[in-house]
Order: C-alpha cells, then sequence, then structure tokens
C-alpha cells in the first residue's frame, strides 16, 4: 500500500511539472518572436573615405638675351688733313647726313684754320634746307690752327633714315676737301651771322634761307655711337 501511494504521488509531480513547463513555454515559433525582449541598442556610424588628387604643372620660362652691337668713332663728315680750299668766317655753313642707323652723337670736331672762336649745331631738316637747332657744342674757343672737339652737354640720338644737318660757324677760316667725303654744303645767306651774335644770343639761328654750293666738304665731323 505504502508502494502504490509512493508511486501515485510521483507521477502527480511529474504531471504538475509538465503542466507548469508548457504554461511557460510559447505555443509557436511567432509567439517565441512576438514576446521576445530586446537585449541590447546598437549605433551605426558610418565611415566616409575622401580621396584627394593633386596635380602639380611645372612651367619652363626661357630667358633670351639680347646683345646689341655697338659701333663706336666718326660717325659723320670729314676728317681730312688735306685742304682743297676753306670757308670765310663770320658766315653759318651746313652739311646734310642721313644716319643708316640709331646713333648717339657725343662730340663735334671741326678744323681751323687759326685760332678763334667756333661753334656746332646738329639741325633737322626742312624740306631739303637746314630747320631747327636740335643740340649744340655752345661758343668754343680755338687756341691756335688744328682740329679741335667738343662735347655735347648730352648725347643726342640720331634716328635712322632721317635727314639732319651739322651747321657751324667761326669767326676764322675753315678748311675743306674734294676727297673721299666730297659732297655739297649749303650757306646761310640770310646776312652774316657772327660768332659775337651768336655767342649773345646763346642760340644758333634756325630756319632762314640757304644756297647750296657744290664744292667740297668742310674738315668737320661727329662722333659717337651707332646701334
Amino acid at each position: 500500500m505504502k508502494k502504490l501511494t509512493v508511486i501515485l504521488l510521483s507521477a502527480l509531480l511529474v504531471s504538475a511539472f509538465l503542466i507548469a513547463c508548457n504554461k511557460n513555454s510559447p505555443s509557436s515559433p511567432q509567439a517565441e518572436q512576438a514576446t521576445a525582449t530586446p537585449i541590447g541598442t546598437f549605433t551605426v556610424t558610418p565611415t566616409i573615405t575622401a580621396t584627394s588628387t593633386i596635380t602639380q604643372t611645372s612651367t619652363v620660362t626661357p630667358t633670351v638675351t639680347l646683345t646689341a652691337t655697338m659701333d663706336c668713332g666718326i660717325k659723320f663728315g670729314s676728317n681730312s688733313n688735306s685742304s682743297s680750299g676753306s670757308s670765310g668766317p663770320n658766315n653759318l655753313y651746313a652739311h646734310k647726313f642721313t644716319p643708316n642707323a640709331e646713333t648717339s652723337v657725343t662730340a663735334l670736331s671741326i678744323e681751323m684754320a687759326a685760332a678763334g672762336k667756333y661753334c656746332i649745331g646738329i639741325y633737322s631738316d626742312n624740306s631739303g634746307t637746314p630747320g631747327s637747332m636740335l643740340a649744340w657744342t655752345g661758343v668754343k674757343t680755338a687756341a691756335s690752327a688744328g682740329w679741335f672737339t667738343s662735347s655735347l652737354s648730352t648725347p643726342y640720338i640720331l634716328t635712322a633714315g632721317t635727314d639732319f644737318w651739322f651747321v657751324f660757324s667761326a669767326d676764322e677760316w675753315v678748311p675743306g676737301s674734294t676727297d673721299a667725303a666730297y659732297t655739297s654744303y649749303s650757306r646761310y645767306v640770310g646776312g652774316e651771322t657772327t660768332i659775337a651774335a651768336i655767342e649773345t644770343a646763346g642760340v644758333m639761328p634756325s630756319g632762314g634761307t640757304w644756297t647750296t654750293f657744290a664744292s667740297y666738304r668742310h674738315h668737320l665731323y661727329a662722333s659717337g655711337c651707332s646701334y
């Protein structure tokens, strides 16, 4: 009897346990999913990767050096020592010249037959005769016969292909020649212009009337550099 009682109690305990388990278990997978409790919070952080491409370009600039060649010395006129005649004092005489290259004139020279005063100027062209004075030496004194050179206060630039004139006056005779530098010359006929009058005026006269003589070139020249 006691053994039967123990068996019945054991069976009752097993039945009670099974009933309890069935109450706590979901009836289906869907029910299990519906009653599931979240176990944590997840944070999604996107990662952005930036790609930068730098292109470097090197520029090479060539340097060009231009070297000007200067030709310096006597540029226009005659430096002859052989005289074929001479022109009298106290008047203006002129020779035309046309540079074939840009030229910087720095000094003007003249041969005097005796001691005295002189002046030399560079003039523009006025339809075939001397126009306006552009630069000059001022009135200078020659202590004896011979060649004398006077520097310009500022070098004067002559434009290539443009006509210019050398004009001079002296109170003594100035030699001339008919050598390789032979050319005609022009003489101012607006009246005698003395060195004393030029010295008082402080400038050589411009314009006026000129007469051309085809005889020789006076001993007169310009020094400087052509480019």
